[in-house]
């Protein structure tokens, strides 16, 4: 019996080691960038990349809840023929489903960050939603070695191509935004050619939008929920304090980020995981999620130690400086514990997802937003960067706990059902067993 629990326990190593070298080449390159910005750029511009981040993660929401994640979880179900069709259609849903959220894009732009960047910013969303597209075509296979290829070019070039820049004319925002668009361009192109779509049969667009809509619109919710309670942070900063004080909180959340490529890595993961075994019930379909969702967990709470620990070192190491700001240090060590926090609720909220429940997550997403966005504006104005740190800290916490309650619900209600469905069942006399001579 002991081994057998250990043989359920034991990780998939391999499979998710490639996840997490895939969103470790994304977020190192991510990272990279902020500390070139930083490095290179005043604090007012480096404020006005933290509101585009903001816009650009709740345009991000939008395509990937009900584009990328509805298409990952049909396409692992499907043939290599059905899901090249399902990838091509992805991708011509993605230009059309751009093509309207880039307006909206621009508008925020233009008004409220800085109309020299409506041009820029407008390629690095289209590029990257279509980089985003590819990958996730290849993810949906579990191909996630081959997808390191094109996200290395995307990611890592993007600083090699700023660097290069460098070396001829001063760094500003813009430029930089345009080496990401190229970058992700050659990504992306990178990847349509390992999909192998030549020949492909798009599927019905009519029906994969109606099924996109159908596993995704709750997705949506969320998504915007998670990504609004993080961009409200800098927008409402910068309002009280100016564009510097939304680039310090930038600066913070750079340091934090070192733990996305473990929390958004596994997230992509587990609802596939759990999707192959949900119709066998609530305890298979945990089981097989499971081994991803605790691989993530001594990684994160490493990396929280070490920021709660030693965070001047850190910064001093990151930027080469003390961050320009008294309470950043404090800030720091507040995030990285809702950083362990919300990787707990993200991983389980990727669960019920990949279960087919995320009208639940949603519903769980709203409430305990609602709940943590109350203290948002008098934490801001009473603390300032602490004060935002600490609503952060406490959305997670209280959607952490209410994800862990929601699967733990469910898992009592199946054994009692169980349970039930056992104690009804007839009992059947068997023949009285020989007795050996």
């Amino acid at each position: 019996m002991a081994s057998r629990r250990l043989d359920r326990l034991r990780l998939p190593v391999p499979r998710a080691t490639w996840t997490l070298i895939d969103q470790a080449i994304l977020s190192i390159g991510t990272f990279l960038l902020g500390i070139v910005l930083a490095r290179h750029i005043s604090l007012d511009a480096y404020g006005h990349y933290a509101l585009f981040l903001g816009v650009l993660g709740l345009m991000n929401a939008g395509t990937g809840s009900l584009i990328f994640y509805p298409m990952t979880v049909h396409a692992t179900v499907m043939g290599a023929r059905e899901r090249a069709g399902l990838v091509l259609s992805t991708l011509l849903l993605t230009l059309v489903f751009c093509a309207g959220l880039a307006v909206l894009l621009g508008l925020v732009i233009w008004r409220f960050v800085d109309p020299a960047l409506l041009v820029p910013a407008t390629c690095v969303f289209f590029a990257g939603q279509l980089q985003e597209a590819t990958r996730r075509g290849l993810l949906s296979a579990f191909r996630h070695r081959d997808a390191i290829v094109g996200d290395a070019i995307s990611f890592l070039g993007q600083l090699a191509v700023l660097f290069a820049l460098m070396q001829v004319t001063p760094l500003d925002l813009a430029m930089a935004l345009y080496a990401i668009s190229f970058t992700s361009l050659l990504g992306a192109c990178v990847q349509v050619a390992q999909l192998g779509l030549a020949g492909a049969t798009p599927a019905p667009i009519a029906r994969t939008l109606r099924d996109f809509w159908s596993l995704g619109r709750w997705s949506l919710g969320s998504n915007i929920l998670l990504v609004a309670r993080g961009a409200v942070l800098p927008w409402l900063l910068a309002a009280l304090s100016g564009p510097a004080a939304a680039g310090v909180f930038q600066l913070v959340m750079n340091i934090v980020n070192v733990m996305n490529p473990v929390t958004i890595g596994l997230s992509n993961v587990i609802p596939q995981a759990a999707a192959r075994a949900k119709a066998e019930g609530t305890g298979s379909a945990l089981r097989q999620a499971w081994p991803y969702m605790a691989a993530g967990l001594p990684i994160v709470g490493l990396m929280t130690l070490l920021i709660i620990a030693v965070p001047d070192l850190i910064a001093h190491l990151v930027y080469g400086e003390a961050i320009p700001d008294p309470q950043a240090v404090a800030a720091l060590r507040i995030m990285a514990i809702a950083g362990l926090f919300g990787y707990v609720a993200a991983a389980s909220c990727a669960y019920l997802y990949g279960t087919g429940d995320g009208r639940t997550a949603m519903i769980g997403d709203v409430a305990t937003s609602l709940a943590a966005l109350v203290p948002v504006y008098p934490l801001v104005l009473a603390y300032g960067l602490a004060g935002a740190c600490l609503a952060g800290a406490l959305a997670m916490v209280v959607r952490a706990a209410w994800m862990i309650a929601i699967i733990a619900r469910r898992l009592i209600a199946e054994r009692r059902g169980a349970a039930a469905g056992c104690s009804r069942a007839p009992v059947r006399s068997e023949p009285a067993a020989e007795l050996p001579a």
